[in-house]
């Protein structure tokens, strides 16, 4: 069993995808069982901005595909997005006392730290793999400039023009 379709039971309090969440294959290249399933899922992206999240992870794939080792793995990964519907735009702030209605609540400075991002993990895990149970790596693009990441179980990233390098460091 994946580690992630595990962890998935234990938070299975968490929300369920809903039916507007959405699933779909980015660049699938063999069966799960000998491939590493990587699952990109956004917030802060409003039903509006689908299309943008779409662009944003071919932009994110193209960089990372280009970047050593990356690019001479890429055989070895199937590549999905799930499209999910924020309510507002963006990422919470806390210091400025700004806050977003996001599907996963995105937010930047988490323990105080300015660039440390952090979203509901478990929620997280319980849509995508609900979605994709033989899931092994999720990636979490936020729709925000700020620059900021956190890597752990979920790599996040915000969509800062150093986004690829952000998703390098996190995945380690």
């Amino acid at each position: 069993m994946k580690r992630l379709a595990l962890l998935a039971v234990l938070c299975s309090l968490a929300s369920p995808a809903r039916a507007a969440d959405l699933l779909e294959e980015v660049d699938v290249r063999g069966l799960a069982e000998n491939r590493i399933d990587l699952v990109i899922t956004g917030d802060g992206y409003t039903a509006a901005q689908a299309d943008q999240f779409r662009e944003d992870v071919d932009t994110l794939l193209d960089g990372l595909f280009d970047q050593r080792p990356w690019g001479s793995y890429q055989d070895l990964f199937n590549v999905y997005r799930v499209v999910t519907e924020s309510a507002e735009s963006g990422a919470d702030h806390p210091s400025q006392n700004d806050y977003r209605d996001t599907y996963f609540d995105a937010e930047f400075e988490y323990y105080g730290i300015d660039r440390l991002t952090y979203a509901d993990e478990g929620r997280i895990v319980s849509v995508v793999s609900g979605l994709l149970p033989e899931v092994d790596q999720i990636i979490l693009l936020i729709n925000d400039p700020e620059y900021g990441g956190s890597g752990g179980l979920i790599a996040m990233a915000s969509v800062h023009p150093d986004a690829v390098y952000i998703v390098v460091h996190e995945l380690g």
